[in-house]
């Protein structure tokens, strides 16, 4: 059960840095035994030392974490469509023996979801 010291017990919640998870955390658990690990302390730390970060959601515009990104770092900050493209492209490669212009393929993409939004 939830006060067995024997059994490990880990809760994980989603949402980044300043969403709130800390208040969640502290407010059910306390009194409960459990240990507070707060992973945005080192995520924070990691992402000032990182070059770039991705978030995975594809968007002309900057995403909430690529404006935090660049708010708590020098990374530089990515959405996930060059990612998406260039994973897509080694798999035509192993198939096909070549590899497309992935360059050309991102701004068709981007330039599609422009003009749906017209």
């Amino acid at each position: 059960g939830l006060y067995d010291p024997g059994i490990f017990k880990a809760f994980f919640l989603a949402g980044g840095p300043g969403s709130g998870k800390s208040f969640v955390t502290s407010s059910a658990f306390t009194g409960t035994g459990l240990k507070l690990v707060n992973s945005d302390v080192k995520f924070e730390r990691d992402l000032k030392k990182a070059k770039l970060s991705y978030d995975m959601v594809y968007s002309d515009k900057p995403t909430p974490f690529q404006n935090w990104t660049k708010l708590h770092s020098d990374a530089e900050a990515f959405d996930g469509l060059g990612m998406l493209v260039e994973q897509a492209s080694e798999a035509f490669a192993l198939w096909f023996g070549k590899k497309p212009d992935t360059k050309s393929v991102i701004e068709q993409i981007r330039n599609v979801a422009n003009q749906g939004k017209k």
